[in-house]
């Protein structure tokens, strides 16, 4: 599972750096840290992020065939992450909570859907996690 401050573009897109990187073991339920994040640069935006889903609600001029393009309704803005400051970094009990809670809802969502393996995009705010988009992993 991978995480990055800001908007998700700076997790998938080429932006030089890492993001911070865990995996969860459902048997023993514990999670474990692959990777802190060192990606100097995220990414934020004001308003909705409209994305083009291609299963049958393409529109012209949006990405098609499982591709998808985002489009925020303001500009974005990049800002120089201070890693010093962040929680998930600094604070051992927070890092913990906040890996088990993720593995808690992807297994959620998976039960869901047949225990079938997901792809599922989120995003943590004010101390809340929201689940924005899930599909089958391929």
């Amino acid at each position: 599972m991978e995480s990055c401050l800001g908007l998700g573009e700076a997790l998938v897109s080429k932006m030089p750096g890492q993001a911070f990187s865990f995996t969860y073991d459902k048997t023993t339920q514990q999670a474990h840290v692959n990777a802190f994040p060192n990606k100097p640069i995220g990414l934020k935006a004001s308003g909705f992020i409209f994305r083009s889903d291609s299963n049958s609600e393409d529109l012209a001029g949006f990405a098609g065939a499982g591709l998808f393009d985002s489009y925020p309704m303001h500009d974005t803005s990049e800002f120089r992450i201070a890693y010093h400051k962040e929680k998930l970094l600094t604070d051992q009990a927070f890092r913990l909570n906040f890996m088990n809670n993720i593995a808690q809802i992807g297994i959620q969502i998976e039960e869901l859907y047949n225990n079938l393996p997901q792809d599922i995009e989120g995003a943590y705010y004010n101390g809340r996690f929201y689940v924005v988009q899930t599909r089958p992993q391929v």
